[in-house]
């Protein structure tokens, strides 16, 4: 029933406004590269909803094929460099087109938008905002937020993966050290998960102070983050979702 609906519905539409908005649509993309991309931008973008659970696409990755032999400040150290040199090869011209089965190229305009790229919200929504000369990196750990630099000029990596991996250690050991009131005072990732509307209002006020302004600047700038879970936390969370499960 509902199949046969669908198909009324379509005949429907062809029969009616679907031709009309099929030339307009034609004429839309005569002076544009793609035609969809800012229907895209205003539906992904404009929609005022937390973006947290709502809507927070993500990639997965495959688990460590080392897991024996790792922990997790060498994973993410590991990962952290495979995707430098991805956003060198990136910058430099280097990698190869990605094309279908059929060897057609696909188009690749949007890749530079991976690195150095934030949602920055508004009254309205967000913008999509990107720092093509983005050269650092933001670490996150006990919601504290370190950041060090990763790129040269001519974007090449200056820090092998022992250095960033040495670091992570380091910023690790540092946040651990940081009482909780203060850690929750500067806790200020939290207000990313609230209305857009809600978020851009209180960022505004972050940002009439000069040091908050630099800071969400350098937060907004960076080529990605690295969120370096703290064990106690995820083990206390593993506690309370084997009581949830137990029905304690």
């Amino acid at each position: 029933y509902e199949h046969s609906l669908t198909e009324k519905s379509c005949q429907e539409f062809l029969k009616s406004v679907g031709p009309i908005l099929q030339e307009q649509l034609k004429e839309y993309s005569k002076t544009r590269d793609s035609y969809i991309e800012q229907f895209w931008y205003d539906a992904y973008l404009n929609y005022d909803s937390p973006v947290v659970l709502n809507l927070n696409p993500f990639i997965m990755l495959e688990d460590d094929p080392t897991p024996l032999q790792s922990n997790q400040i060498s994973r993410a150290a590991s990962l952290t460099t495979s995707s430098l040199r991805f956003v060198r090869a990136l910058r430099k011209n280097e990698l190869s087109p990605d094309k279908l089965k059929n060897g057609v190229a696909l188009d690749m305009d949007q890749y530079p938008k991976l690195f150095g790229s934030a949602r920055i919200p508004n009254s309205t929504g967000c913008v999509l905002q990107t720092d093509a000369q983005s050269r650092h990196v933001i670490v996150l750990s006990r919601s504290q937020f370190y950041w060090f630099d990763v790129l040269d000029e001519n974007n090449d990596l200056i820090l092998t993966e022992n250095d960033i991996k040495l670091n992570f250690q380091t910023i690790i050991e540092d946040s651990e050290m940081t009482k909780l009131n203060d850690m929750a005072k500067s806790s200020f990732g939290i207000l990313t998960t609230e209305n857009r509307r809600i978020w851009a209002t209180l960022r505004s006020k972050l940002q009439h102070d000069e040091i908050n302004s630099e800071i969400l600047r350098i937060i907004d700038t960076a080529l990605f983050a690295v969120v370096l879970d703290h064990v106690e936390v995820k083990d206390s969370l593993k506690d309370m979702a084997k009581n949830f499960l137990c029905g304690t």
